[in-house]
């Protein structure tokens, strides 16, 4: 048996279904059978690697990408960085040239495994076929346990051209518990949850800040109860928007720079937890923009971090104390814990009065501009108008930037769970229609709605036509303000003038018919409900270029002063 074959065998033994890439390794792809495997050939490498984390998010499995040698992997990197950051489990299976070809200059060589090397958690090259099928079990566990992230063999093709030469039958037995994330769960220490009820039971004002772990590892209904048991609110990260539904009393928004303008509902996330006690860290990496430069929560509240990464731990907040664990399993031993101590559930508190006042006040502030009238459309008119297409199902994904932005402070999900999907991890800009497309291929039955802005779109529009040659149904929303909106805002309030920010006003919804989707532009508020009904309805990849208000900043609290100027 071939290298290539075994990998082949191997990959459908995990139930692998789609390889995201552009047909190489071509040894790999000769063997495919597209009944069982898919190949879904993209425009750019990096789309395949977007696709792959879009696919890997939403069904919890890893995604799997390929490319070439040389420029196919340096392709990648963007996608497979933004996979590490956010802790996504993406599989690379990339070509590499021959161990005796090594340092001649072959074509398209270059040392993949230094570059790949601070994009991912493993990477190695594979020179033998009978490495073959271990490297991809390896890979597998590796991607899936402990905190997930991307993995890549760099395959030669020696390796995938040249018989096993093993005597014994060849071991092609996939490693099923190791098919998807968390595939190992790590309970906590009881003494170290102990001491944590303790801390909770006795703050004045506890809450928590929930970020992508508590998603990554499914852990909503524990949060949950946890949060009711006690009436404590819960804040989240922007990799954590979905642990609690957007409509629960104790939800207080995604906290940090990015929302806690005053547009921002973020604002009340930022001030419940600045003024807690006790504060309790799940599945967050406590980074810059969600903690707002490490402001919030005080370095005065005491802080319990619960994470399955000890590395986490202590990185940006001197913790009480740390607990090394699995989120849903966790929060289940705490909930437990707490409700033996705890006679019955704490009824509304002044703080649950609290945060309804200060989400109401927030929603009244910024009701104006929600049902504003007036052209170039406001984008929180947009958003108002989109959140009645948002249902039970709906993934709604973005691109960074504004489009992000503006769905993390306003649209609101009714259910918890993986709802959104966003390169909040590495904050880059073109990812949001390859998320989509990966996103729908792994739940064709739900909506998929792409927000991006008309700079990020720049960077993958052409894969409308892979949208529309394989028959990937995404609803497509350019917010196209005809430049790149938060440089250009970000220039003029740090820097006193904007430099070169502005493009050339391009019909999205034009470019989207050349390239076989329907398309169609919207310039006044009246035309946003029609138009999404008919792109929702129409089972084909649809894109509405919407033509908003330039001079609007997202809800970034360091924007304000924007809005100051504009309002004197």
């Amino acid at each position: 048996m071939k290298g290539a074959k075994a990998l082949y065998q191997l990959l459908k033994g995990y139930g692998v279904k789609y390889l995201f890439g552009m047909d190489s390794p071509e040894s790999l792809y000769k063997e495919l059978n597209r009944d069982d495997i898919r190949p879904i050939t993209v425009h750019d490498e990096r789309t395949a690697a977007h696709m792959a984390d879009g696919y890997a998010r939403v069904t919890y499995r890893p995604g799997i990408c390929t490319a070439i040698h040389g420029p196919g992997v340096t392709n990648l990197i963007t996608g497979l960085a933004e996979a590490y950051v956010s802790c996504i489990p993406v599989i690379g299976l990339v070509s590499a040239v021959d161990l005796e070809l090594v340092g001649k200059h072959a074509i398209q060589e270059l040392d993949q495994v230094s570059l790949l090397k601070p994009v991912t958690k493993w990477v190695t090259r594979v020179e033998t076929p009978d490495q073959v099928p271990e490297m991809l079990r390896k890979a597998f566990r590796i991607a899936t346990t402990g905190k997930p992230g991307p993995v890549v063999l760099n395959l030669t093709y020696n390796a995938l051209k040249n018989e096993i030469e093993k005597k014994t039958s060849v071991n092609l037995k996939a490693e099923l518990e190791f098919g998807s994330v968390p595939a190992i769960r790590i309970a906590a220490e009881p003494d170290r949850i102990s001491k944590a009820a303790n801390l909770l039971l006795k703050a004045q004002k506890p809450c928590v800040v929930a970020g992508g772990g508590v998603i990554q590892s499914q852990a909503w209904t524990e949060l949950i109860e946890l949060a009711e048991t006690i009436a404590m609110p819960v804040a989240t990260t922007m990799l954590g928007k979905g642990a609690i539904p957007d409509t629960h009393y104790l939800a207080v928004g995604v906290m940090g720079t990015y929302t806690s303008g005053t547009t921002g509902r973020g604002q009340v996330a930022n001030k419940i937890v600045a003024e807690s006690d006790v504060v309790l860290f799940i599945g967050t990496q406590t980074d810059q923009v969600d903690t707002t430069n490490w402001t919030i929560p005080s370095h005065d509240s005491t802080i319990i971090h619960i994470d399955i990464d000890p590395e986490e731990i202590g990185r940006n907040y001197t913790t009480t104390l740390g607990i090394v664990a699995d989120a849903k399993i966790a929060l289940a031993q705490l909930v437990a814990i707490i409700k033996e101590r705890l006679p019955k559930q704490r009824k509304k508190t002044t703080r649950t009065k609290k945060i309804a006042q200060l989400t109401q006040e927030w929603r009244e502030f910024i009701a104006s501009e929600s049902n504003s009238t007036t052209t170039p459309i406001n984008p929180q008119r947009l958003m108002k108008e989109l959140q009645t297409f948002i249902d039970s199902d709906t993934i709604v994904v973005t691109d960074a930037s504004y489009s992000s932005l503006w769905v993390l402070s306003h649209i609101e999900f009714a259910n918890p769970g993986r709802r959104f999907i966003g390169p909040r991890g590495l904050g880059i800009i073109g990812p949001g229609l390859p998320l989509a497309l990966g996103a729908k291929l792994a739940a064709p039955t739900k909506p998929v709605i792409c927000i991006t802005g008309d700079g990020g779109f720049g960077y993958s529009y052409s894969d409308l036509e892979t949208a529309a040659r394989y028959e990937i149904p995404v609803t497509v929303i350019v917010l196209n303000n005809r430049m790149l909106g938060f440089q250009k805002h970000y220039e003029r309030t740090f820097y006193e003038k904007a430099v070169e920010c502005d493009f050339l006003d391009i019909n999205f919804g034009q470019l989207a018919e050349t390239l076989k989707c329907s398309g169609q532009r919207i310039k006044t508020p009246d035309e946003i409900t029609p138009a999404l009904k008919a792109a929702m309805k129409n089972n084909r990849p649809s894109v509405i270029d919407v033509i908003i208000d330039p001079d609007v900043p997202g809800p970034i609290s360091y924007f304000d002063s924007m809005r100051e100027d504009k309002t004197k």
